[in-house]
């Protein structure tokens, strides 16, 4: 975990904006415990509705949705 640090995800299908701190982000993440990625963090802002086949972000991101990037104001 960094100090003052942020990361910046875009969702180019959904055409969103997530920002986050470097503490949320590791408190949000999944630990890869195996595979060529252990030990590094993943994180799915969206999901995908098998009934209606279209894709839609998690409702428990949405405090992380930034449009104009005002959490840095």
């Amino acid at each position: 975990m960094r100090q003052n640090y942020f990361f910046v995800f875009y969702s180019s299908r959904l055409d969103k904006i997530w920002v986050m701190s470097s503490e949320e982000f590791c408190n949000e993440s999944n630990l890869n415990k195996t595979g060529k990625n252990a030990g590094k963090r993943s994180i799915w802002f969206n999901g995908r509705s098998k009934k209606t086949m279209t894709e839609h972000a998690y409702p428990r991101f949405d405090k992380y949705f930034d449009v104009d990037f005002s959490r840095f104001r």
